[in-house]
């Protein structure tokens, strides 16, 4: 692979050393419906440099099909899959950071209310600004972010206005752990984050909330790729 306009960079990995291919849409490809590919794999980026191994740059859907078919036919169904939403009982798993933040909010208040009541109007309007915009994150991290488990891989979508898509097989987890709030544990409900054998910016990557029932599957699948190995 290689890229670049005044300096060019180059570089090959083996197919087999990729252990992961991240698909990443900001809000303008979003809306027009363009995706670019970077592969995840050992070593790329651990130098300090922050490099990342990309595949595709900006394309159209057909074309970013059309590349993965040739390049990396293993994962070529990541456009074709469909991302399962987060359930929407994560609206309750998430009133408790959202609480949280109300009374920071609160207190923030009544804080500038006993010492500088004169700057109360411009705080209140600061605060509902922030909270309108904590509330249209939620919203959009919502109709964005989900997990989707197939037969051959993991999918991870995450992000608010920018959308990436991150497919795994399952031969490449190294472990995966998982946590719940009490209102995630009563609702049946959690997320948590899975770790790859990658560069230290990817090692970890996070799981958006995904039902209970799922981590079984996962589990089993992982068990069975590593017994075949």
């Amino acid at each position: 692979m290689s890229y670049g306009l005044f300096k060019k960079v180059h570089y090959t990995i083996p197919v087999e050393k990729i252990n992961a291919v991240k698909l990443t849409q900001s809000l303008q490809a979003r809306i027009t419906g363009r995706y670019m590919a970077e592969v995840i794999n050992v070593g790329m980026g651990d130098d300090g440099t922050d490099q990342k191994a990309f595949l595709v740059l900006y394309s159209s859907r057909n074309s970013m099909q059309n590349y993965l078919q040739m390049l990396l036919p293993e994962f070529s169904d990541i456009l074709a899959a469909p991302a399962e939403k987060q359930p929407r009982v994560v609206w309750a798993a998430w009133l408790i950071p959202f609480s949280g933040y109300l009374v920071a909010i609160a207190a923030g208040l009544l804080t500038v209310l006993e010492f500088r009541p004169d700057f109360l109007k411009q705080t209140v309007i600061a605060a509902a600004g922030m909270t309108l915009l904590f509330l249209l994150s939620a919203v959009c991290r919502f109709f964005t972010a989900g997990v989707s488990v197939k037969e051959d891989y993991l999918i991870l979508v995450r992000g608010y206005m920018r959308r990436s898509v991150i497919c795994v097989s399952y031969d490449k987890i190294q472990h995966i752990n998982t946590k719940q709030n009490f209102i995630a544990q009563k609702t049946g409900i959690q997320k948590g984050n899975l770790h790859l054998l990658a560069s230290a910016l990817n090692m970890t990557q996070s799981v958006p909330y995904f039902r209970e029932e799922e981590l079984d599957v996962i589990k089993s699948r992982m068990l069975k790729t590593s017994h075949a190995q």
